[in-house]
């Protein structure tokens, strides 16, 4: 489908009739504005706001794409070793997209990273304790691939 879009600043005049008429014509209608806040107690524009995403939670600590897409880089390189090292800058790029985007301030990335991190190597290591545990009880359902072909 395609698609337009139209931007403004400091209103909206106009926007309900643009994504009426795109949608009749079938064009899927974008519509952003930037926002000018008038500080109260100065009386002046005092900042300007480009809404790039809504806002989520209540919350904003720790970040959860930080969070996350570190701990999924520490499985990844445990499972891959080092030539997978790519995923490493990969969650860097999703955490710091958090702060471009206006959701998250910097602690709460370097929080969400480190989270992220220390959660998924907590959890590989009760991982790799079950898994010996279970071996050395010889269960059938835990097998290990020594690398050599049988």
């Amino acid at each position: 489908m395609p698609s337009i879009a139209v931007t403004d600043n400091n209103n909206l005049f106009g926007a309900l009739e643009f994504s009426l008429e795109c949608v009749k014509n079938g064009i899927q209608p974008i519509i952003g504005s930037s926002l000018n806040l008038l500080d109260v107690q100065e009386n002046h524009n005092s900042s300007q706001i480009n809404l790039l995403v809504k806002k989520g939670g209540r919350f904003s600590f720790v970040s959860n794409h930080a969070a996350n897409s570190f701990a999924f880089a520490v499985v990844i390189y445990y499972f891959y070793g080092r030539k997978q090292l790519w995923v490493f800058p990969l969650a860097g790029l999703i955490a710091i997209s958090r702060v471009y985007v206006g959701v998250h301030y910097p602690a709460d990335i370097i929080c969400g990273a480190l989270f992220g991190y220390g959660l998924a190597w907590c959890m590989l290591s009760v991982w790799v304790i079950v898994k010996m545990r279970e071996l050395k009880r010889n269960r059938s359902w835990v097998w290990y691939h020594s690398g050599e072909n049988n």
